[in-house]
Formats: C-alpha cells, structure tokens, sequence
C-alpha cells in the first residue's frame, strides 16, 4: 500500500492527509466496519488509523506484462498507455507494432452513486484491455496484406476493432452515451482511439 501510494510507512495510531487530483479515485477501506466508500478528486483526505487505501496490481510496461506495478489511486481518464507485441500479416510478414490507446471510464453518474466505481478496483483493467486488443489487432493484420497494413496501420484498426455502439445509462450525469471504441463492461473502460507510434519488419526479407 505504502509503495502503491508513495509515501512512508506509518505508525499505526498516526493519520495521513492525502490530496486527490482532479479524476483521480481511490477506495478507502475501514477495517473497523468492514466498509469501503470512494472518494472522487479534487479532494482532500484524512485517512484515520483503522482505515486503508485499496491497492491493486497493474500490468506495466512496455510491451504491458501482468502484475507489475501497484496502485491505490486511479485515473478517470481521459489518459493513455502503450504495448508493442509481434503480428502477422496475411501473406505471412512478422510486424512488431507499437501503439497508444486513449482511454477512459464509463461508469455512470458515479458522483452521485458511488458504489459504481467499485468496478474499478476489481480488476486489472490495463491487462485486460491490453490483452484483449492485442488478440483484436492480431486477427485484423492476419485479413491483410503486409504492404496495405503496413502503409495505412492505425486507420485499418480504427475501423476494424472499433464500433459504435450507446451505452445506456453511462454518461456521467446518467443518461445514454454514444460512444466510438472498445468498451470494456467489466471494468467500465472505454478505448477510444489507437495510434500507431511504430511498425517494424521483423522478418529479413
């Protein structure tokens, strides 16, 4: 916990004064009751002696590998993350690709029912996301031929792996949104656009 917050370990009778940025959430567990609340910034937090921040275990990296770097505090978004990983193009040419997601939650009026963002401490959405879309832009290049994925990489994704689609009820006020990405219902992410930053021939000829 101490490390995911970067701060020194504490006494067990003493407090903490955090400050939240704007977007950024975290999940305050009071080990007396048994009860988790969310606090949502800008904010500023005094953390008694019985209670803790939930942590949990990110992929990292780049390419993202599983359970590297923990976190209590987590973006709203929007933000952004990278991965490189190896595709293979339909007439058999190796590609090592590395891209950008822009990202951000969907999770409703969350300001007025907290208790939705408990999805975001659930799981690791980087991993998640970043595994499922691999797999997604691997079945894209295999459809295509190595100079036209190699020539046009990022509009060949964005019109493969994302759709458009409304997402009833997620908009931060309550209401429908449309959307255009991949949406991630499990932990409420939405990916909203790839970039391309770099692809590179692996294979000799």
């Amino acid at each position: 916990e101490y490390r995911a917050l970067r701060i020194p370990a504490r006494v067990s009778s003493h407090a903490y004064a955090l400050t939240l940025e704007k977007d950024q959430v975290v999940c305050v567990v009071d080990v007396q009751r048994n009860l988790e609340r969310y606090e949502v910034g800008p904010a500023h937090i005094l953390l008694e002696p019985h209670e803790h921040f939930k942590c949990i275990v990110i992929a990292a990296g780049v390419p993202k590998r599983d359970e590297q770097l923990p976190i209590a505090f987590v973006r709203l978004g929007p933000d952004f993350m990278n991965d490189s990983f190896s595709v293979r193009t339909k007439d058999n040419a190796l590609l090592e690709v590395r891209v950008m997601y822009k990202w951000r939650f969907l999770l409703g009026d969350y300001r007025q029912r907290p208790e939705l963002l408990a999805k975001v401490f659930c799981h690791d959405f980087v991993g998640f996301a970043c595994q499922s879309l691999r797999s997604r832009i691997r079945e894209t290049a295999a459809r295509h031929e190595f100079e036209d994925f190699h020539g046009r990489p990022a509009e060949i994704l964005r019109s493969s792996v994302f759709k458009t689609k409304v997402l009833p009820g997620l908009a931060e006020d309550g209401s429908d949104v449309e959307v255009r990405g991949r949406f991630f219902s499990d932990t409420g992410l939405l990916v909203f656009d790839v970039d391309v930053q770099e692809i590179t021939p692996v294979d000799p000829e």
